[in-house]
């Protein structure tokens, strides 16, 4: 008789546990149901009130640094946040085609200049 009324607290437990998971979940439903569907964009979910949140760390570095530089070319950045004049070049080019940045070309040196800042 022990043994089976280890086993039906055991389902009462589990059974309470499962009714607190339920009420847990309807609440996050109801609160999702209340949120806007994008903080920001067309069609794209965003991480939040800020685009620089939906960015890969890395590209989201070299904004940053432009953001405090506002005018550089990839050498200068290069210097300024420890990475190849190469990988920051690419990186420049990416956030360029995303919109954040727009390029200027001066004599043989291309500079890169902040469009919008976050």
């Amino acid at each position: 008789m022990g043994r089976s009324n280890r086993l039906t607290h055991s389902i009462e437990e589990l059974l309470r546990k499962i009714e607190d998971l339920e009420r847990r979940l309807t609440a996050v439903e109801q609160t999702l149901q209340q949120a806007p569907p994008y903080v920001y964009g067309a069609g794209k979910p965003s991480l939040g009130s800020s685009p620089l949140l939906d960015l890969p760390d890395a590209l989201r570095k070299t904004i940053m640094s432009m953001q405090s530089i506002g005018e550089a070319d990839a050498q200068t950045l290069a210097t300024r946040t420890g990475r190849t004049r190469s990988v920051e070049n690419i990186y420049l080019n990416q956030l360029t085609r995303l919109g954040y940045l727009s390029k200027v070309r001066k004599g043989k040196k291309v500079y890169f200049r902040v469009t919008k800042y976050y």
